[in-house]
């Protein structure tokens, strides 16, 4: 399969086959079939929303900047976290294992702000730390 260029799709590329000993040789299908973007028409506002709604923008802005409706940003909100929850129960992260140490510490400073104190800080500082301890010391180890 090869991504080509097309004027049929809203999109404007197509997978299609190439492989002439195929049986499906020069057939097409749509980038979104059977994925996550499926479900809506639009997937370059679909992307615009889910990039807004990770930078906890209200969903009304939300609505202004993606032009796409209530309803359907409501539909991506809770359809996100499912499909998280359904990846990472497939995947599970796993740390640690024979003889290895793994200390996780994440720190959030300005994350607890008093509303009523002055004026509200949108941003947060997030730090995320990881120490493995390595048996082995070298450089191209750390790396």
């Amino acid at each position: 399969m090869v991504m080509k260029k097309t004027k049929d799709t809203k999109i404007g590329y197509n997978w299609r086959c190439l492989n002439y000993l195929c049986q499906k040789y020069q057939t097409t299908k749509s980038l979104v079939f059977e994925s996550f973007f499926e479900s809506f028409k639009c997937v370059r506002s679909t992307l615009a929303a889910m990039i807004h709604l990770s930078q906890d923008v209200k969903i009304e802005k939300v609505a202004i900047f993606s032009k796409l409706s209530k309803n359907t940003i409501l539909k991506l909100k809770n359809e996100l976290p499912i499909r998280m929850r359904i990846y990472f129960e497939r995947n599970p992260v796993r740390l640690g294992g024979q003889e290895v140490i793994i200390q996780c510490d994440e720190t959030m400073l300005n994350h607890k702000i008093k509303p009523h104190r002055g004026a509200h800080q949108q941003s947060r500082f997030v730090n995320l730390s990881l120490l493995i301890r390595v048996s082995r010391q070298r450089v191209d180890m750390l790396k």
